[in-house]
């Protein structure tokens, strides 16, 4: 099983791992750390060695991090010299999500490549994506969905306007990664 650790500045981190462990349950090989302004490089250096030698179960690691460029990020680069891991910038979610639903079928370069397609494909303008057009008044036009388009997810609704509407997601946004 690929190991899975998040590194952020502040708490976005244990933040992101806690909200997806809502959906899917406890995640298993799955680590979380923050970095403050006033951590020094040693302390954060031995926290990722730690934190990494609990995750890897030898089929290697995939970090991920809040962005490019920032600290936890440059750390992690400098540190991971010769380690079979690989650092994703950029998490969300939907990463998260991808990373814990196929973590033992796929090898860590496989698996790299399609946290990172999920987490781009889950940027979006949803209105724009549902096709909401405004009007020159400021309001939103919403369009009217056509069975053949789109799915139910689930059971859930919610209220859109005076009217209840069922949560739906495009068939383009449910194919398999």
């Amino acid at each position: 099983m690929i190991g899975i650790l998040v590194v952020s500045h502040g708490e976005l981190a244990e933040a992101l791992v806690s909200s997806v462990q809502i959906l899917v349950g406890k995640l298993q090989k799955t680590k979380s750390i923050s970095i403050w302004p006033g951590d020094g490089k040693e302390e954060i250096e031995e926290r990722l060695q730690k934190q990494i030698t609990e995750v890897d179960e030898g089929d290697g690691v995939v970090i991920l991090t809040d962005m490019l460029g920032g600290t936890p990020t440059n750390l992690i680069l400098s540190y991971l010299k010769g380690k079979h891991a690989e650092v994703i910038t950029g998490v969300n979610m939907p990463m998260l999500l991808v990373l814990s639903s196929h973590r033992e079928e796929k090898s860590l370069e496989r698996m790299a490549a399609l946290v990172k397609k999920a987490g781009r494909r889950s940027i979006t303008l949803p209105q724009r994506f549902l096709g909401w057009r405004r009007r020159r008044n400021g309001t939103d036009i919403l369009p009217k969905l056509q069975e053949g388009n789109y799915k139910r997810q689930g059971s859930r609704e919610s209220f859109v306007g005076n009217e209840m509407e069922s949560i739906v997601m495009p068939l383009s946004m449910r194919e398999s990664l």
